[in-house]
């Protein structure tokens, strides 16, 4: 699934870990689904399951259409209205859940347990498991309050989760830690045996690569960070798992696991691991396209690419040998084309007044694409930062149709769209923010009951829409289609159509284009990709490596792996795809490494396509490290995505510096969201003033200049190679001893040094000394010397290991 396919499901739906595990949208306490629930036993008419479920005559199901009331009789979705667990039924009292939860955080010695409750009844879908205690706990500590939550599996006792909040001292020691990482990691698997004794340690599986559960802070606590699969008679699962999180000092910090108990499939694989893997292999194909490179969560290029295609990515299952996508439905072998988009007669017609978009002008663009549900009223509006364009303005939308009040069982009745408010074009459209009405209905099953549409007539509708919501539709984007394809939903209320950018006869990865119709053919979803950068790919592409070369080093690297996999349980523009388990061969390469790598078609190189300063995402190994001098201090930044490598896998270590970068690595060493600093709160210091917006500098330097690293009232010259003495400088007023820098302009460490002279801020330089982070170099301070990425790197981790033994904080 590309990154762009999951931010489409954000209101659902996240990968997870190493495998797709659904997790739910939060909401507010009380709201619950009626599609999102477990599994019931079937009963044969909607009286019996009224009686089963025991439903108050007080509840009345005169609202739910017949379509509904069918699912309920079928048991496929519950009663309204009568998921709430009941306590008799627990085996671990909450007593017992409180207890167990303060005896295995030590911290909550004197917290307060202000809320227990059975069930989580703030997520939709509402998971299928809710024997789980739930509890609010609260630390004091005069005026300052923190909260957070625990759960604990009431049939089991196993702890669900626990993430704890309390601030450490700004000021300690981290480094270096008390615990390595496999010391902690035995302290991890101790935990796990006695929060959850359910587990057996032998069902555990560590994941192939390290995951970061929370993001990473040089300056903070070192955090170790464990995954594991849970087996199901030996074979991974995707639908299972274990997170713990531990510091340096071996407190746990952190504590997740899977609540639901999934059913697995009682079927053995027929197909074995050779046949599979030869069956990917045979049925491998790659194709060229551009491909977003994305560092620290922006797209920093472009790239050539050789990928396998989607449908040579989908899991083979291991007892049918079909292949299948990622809802869980079975695919057809055909392989995928793509159909031109005829002209239309209606075309999109930008905004060329030169000014930006009203609120009302923007509704009116909707409307124009849309028929908004009677009965709602716009009660939301904003003009905000594209999440994917910082560049780019958008009004966000939401109509409402419930006044603020909100039926506990079911979601809020919420439209909602995206509108660029340069150019008037709709970028997202949602009609049921939340999937479904408010009175359980889906607006599919409302309009099967009304019409039908041919799909020879909902493509037109299709390509009508297309023409007119976007511009130049019928040159730069393709239908994607198999042979006979109707397009239909899981649901067979609509049609759903996916759209391919094109340049120059070339797909771009994470620039599809997503509708769906109902029956009537009113749009209920429409979604676009709208990553920048595609105006850098304007020339004519040269490629060195051929297709039958690609498919080669594919094939050699291809291998298979057996798992159970979940798929499904969450919804896809505005559509619920049940949840599936199938016991499947997934695609995966020999190398681990690779994973998420592409093959880059100008140089052979294979290319991470994601690298993220949050700890996320595949780490490229760099080519030029290994017995470098600062070896060891480059592979902590790397490690903490301080730096990256570039497109050639290197460093380069021995490179001078600017000094824009230089601040970008403290501001990410000491806050891993200062990537994103000054995007919602441009800074108005003179020192920001010189560096344009788009620089990858801007955020490290607004961080900078608010935190006075750098004088706020001087511009700033990012651009310009660093200096060692502007380095002295910037050190002085990180740690806060700017004053006492002052006192040392004649201290007598500088009469060593040959060139004190040409020295400008001597007590700057005296102070870098004393403290370790500068020293002379043959009798001389060298201050118009430049500064390298590999000498960066030793003074960010000296100043790591200063942190607690001086007053001040690097903050």
């Amino acid at each position: 699934m590309s990154k762009k396919k999951a931010d489409r499901y954000k209101f659902a739906s996240r990968a997870s870990f190493a495998g797709m595990i659904a997790i739910s949208m939060a909401m507010p306490a009380g709201w619950a689904g009626a599609e999102g629930a477990g599994t019931r036993p079937h009963v044969h008419s909607f009286a019996a399951a009224k009686a089963e479920a025991g439903t108050s005559e007080g509840i009345s199901l005169d609202h739910l259409s017949d379509e509904m009331k069918l699912k309920i009789a079928s048991g496929e979705i519950p009663m309204p209205g009568t998921e709430t667990p009941d306590p008799a039924l627990a085996k671990f009292s909450k007593e017992q859940a409180v207890a167990k939860v303060r005896e295995l955080f030590p911290d909550l010695k004197n917290a307060e347990a202000e809320r227990i409750e059975l069930g989580i009844t703030n997520v939709f879908p509402r998971p299928a498991n809710q024997m789980v205690w739930d509890i609010s706990w609260s630390i004091r500590n005069g005026n300052t309050h923190h909260g957070f939550n625990s759960q604990v599996d009431a049939m089991t006792g196993d702890l669900i989760s626990t993430y704890l909040s309390i601030p450490d001292d700004e000021n300690e020691t981290y480094y270096p830690p008390k615990l390595t990482r496999e010391e902690a990691l035995e302290n991890a698997k101790a935990f796990i045996a006695k929060a959850a004794p359910s587990l057996s340690l032998q069902d555990l599986k560590a994941g192939d690569t390290d995951v970061w559960g929370r993001t990473a802070t040089l300056f903070g606590p070192v955090e170790y960070n464990f995954h594991f699969n849970v087996l199901h008679q030996g074979i991974p699962t995707s639908s299972e798992y274990v997170y713990i999180a531990i510091d340096g000092n071996g407190r746990v910090t952190s504590f997740s696991k899977s609540s639901d108990r999934p059913v697995y499939p009682e079927a053995a694989a027929t197909i074995k691991q050779t046949e599979a893997e030869q069956l990917f292999k045979n049925q491998l194909n790659v194709e060229l396209t551009y491909s977003p490179v994305y560092r620290n969560s922006e797209i920093t290029d472009w790239v050539l690419a050789w990928k396998p295609t989607e449908l040579s990515s989908y899991p083979l299952d291991a007892v049918t040998g079909k292949r299948f996508d990622y809802q869980g439905e079975d695919v057809s072998e055909a392989p995928r084309g793509y159909t031109p988009i005829p002209a239309g007669k209606k075309r999109f017609v930008p905004n060329n007044t030169g000014k930006e978009l009203t609120a009302d002008e923007a509704v009116k663009v909707v409307k124009q694409a849309v028929k908004i549900p009677e009965g709602r009223t716009l009660s939301y509006s904003r003009l905000d930062t594209d999440y994917m364009n910082p560049e780019r303005k958008i009004w966000r939308l939401t109509w409402d149709g419930q006044d603020g009040k909100y039926n506990l069982n079911t979601p809020p009745a919420q439209t909602s769209a995206e509108v660029d408010a340069s150019t008037g074009q709709l970028l997202e459209f949602q009609m049921e923010q939340y999937g479904v009405q408010s009175d359980g209905t889906t607006a599919a099953s409302i309009a099967a009951q009304v019409s039908t549409l041919s799909k020879e007539a909902a493509k037109r509708r299709a390509f009508e829409l297309v023409n007119q919501l976007v511009p130049r539709a019928d040159i730069d984007y393709k239908l994607v289609e198999q042979e006979g394809e109707d397009h239909l939903t899981e649901n067979k209320a609509g049609y759903r159509y996916s759209f391919r950018r094109f340049i120059k006869n070339i797909p771009v990865n994470n620039r599809e284009l997503t509708l769906t119709l109902d029956l009537n053919g009113d749009l209920q979803y429409f979604g676009i990709g709208r990553e920048p950068g595609l105006e850098k790919l304007n020339g004519d592409p040269a490629t060195k490596i051929a297709k039958e070369e690609a498919l080669k080093i594919f094939r050699d690297q291809y291998g298979a792996k057996l798992q159970y996999m979940q798929t499904g349980g969450h919804y896809v523009d505005n559509s619920y795809v049940k949840e599936k388990i199938r016991l499947a061969y997934v695609a995966e390469f020999k190398d681990p490494a690779k994973n998420g790598q592409v093959l880059d078609a100008t140089s052979g190189r294979w290319i991470t396509l994601y690298e993220n300063g949050d700890g996320t995402g595949p780490q490229t190994e760099p080519t030029d490290l290994k017995g470098h001098r600062a070896e060891k201090d480059l592979s902590v930044l790397l490690q903490y995505r301080l730096i990256s490598p570039d497109l050639n896998g290197q460093i380069k270590p021995d490179e001078e510096i600017t000094a824009g970068e230089w601040l970008t690595m403290m501001a990410k060493a000491v806050n891993p969201y200062a990537e994103n600093y000054g995007l919602d709160s441009p800074a108005s210091s003179k020192a920001v003033t010189v560096v344009p917006a788009d620089s990858p500098y801007y955020n490290g330097v607004v961080y900078a200049a608010e935190r006075k690293w750098i004088n706020p009232e001087e511009a700033f010259q990012a651009e310009a190679k660093l200096t060692r003495e502007q380095l002295a400088v910037m050190l002085a007023s990180m740690v806060k001893y700017n004053k006492m820098a002052s006192f040392l302009t004649e201290d007598e460490s500088l009469n060593s040094l040959s060139d004190k002279e040409e020295i400008k801020h001597k007590g700057e330089v005296a102070l870098s000394m004393k403290l370790g982070l500068l020293q002379g170099q043959n009798g001389r301070f060298n201050p118009a010397g430049k500064v390298t990425r590999a000498e960066a790197a030793s003074v960010i981790m000296t100043l790591v290991k200063l942190q607690g033994t001086i007053d001040q904080s690097v903050r």
